[in-house]
């Protein structure tokens, strides 16, 4: 969730009659964070990715037992700030994350694929999809290991565009919603292979 005081992150582990905050209710995993998503990592964690001018804020909160949701969120970073990271244009516009298993085409190895669809220009447009192998927990141990070292992008469009979300479909593609001009917006849907985004390197499992 976001609020005036960052972003926050809460749960219910009982069907939704009651709901608490995963972590300190008093220290935000990202203080500055706007309209925030979030993912579960391969190992469990909770990875926090929140919109922001130039990239996205990353925060990871790490279990110490599951079973309790006691642990603790690392240090939030920008991902413009880390090297290789994610870095577009001015405009701050909220986006879409994902992690699903996929295979290295050039090995036959199995990976954890996480992707990132955000705006690139200075002004909203060109919706584009990032992508990354998390090949071991070394690849997300910290917020900025999994910041840094993103493999490449994939343009979905050269128009103006904002918003956008995906999900797995059946048939092992990725179904691409977003927004794009003209007018203010239409909503397209695109139908996307593991393939496309990644330039063949990897395929869905």
């Amino acid at each position: 969730m976001c609020t005036d005081g960052g972003n926050y992150v809460i749960y219910s582990d009982n069907f939704g009659k009651e709901w608490k905050v995963l972590g300190d209710v008093n220290q935000s995993p990202a203080p500055k964070g706007d309209e925030p998503k979030c993912e579960e990592l391969p190992n469990g964690d909770v990875l926090l990715s929140s919109r922001k001018g130039y990239g996205r804020f990353y925060n990871i909160y790490s279990y110490k037992n599951k079973k309790k949701a006691t642990g603790s969120w690392g240090e939030v970073v920008a991902s413009h700030d880390c090297p290789g990271g994610i870095k577009t244009g001015a405009n701050a516009t909220n986006g879409e994350v994902g992690i699903f298993k996929a295979i290295r085409n050039s090995d036959g190895k199995e990976v954890d694929l996480i992707i990132q669809s955000l705006p690139v220009a200075d002004k909203r447009a060109e919706v584009t999809i990032y992508y990354k192998a998390l090949e071991s927990e070394a690849d997300y141990a910290t917020p900025k290991a999994l910041a840094s070292n993103w493999e490449g992008s994939y343009l979905v469009t050269h128009a103006g565009s904002a918003y956008s979300t995906f999900c797995i479909q059946k048939d092992k593609k990725i179904g691409f919603f977003y927004e794009e001009e003209p007018g203010y917006y239409n909503m397209v849907y695109k139908a996307l292979s593991v393939e496309d985004i990644t330039s063949g390197k990897y395929s869905m499992k």
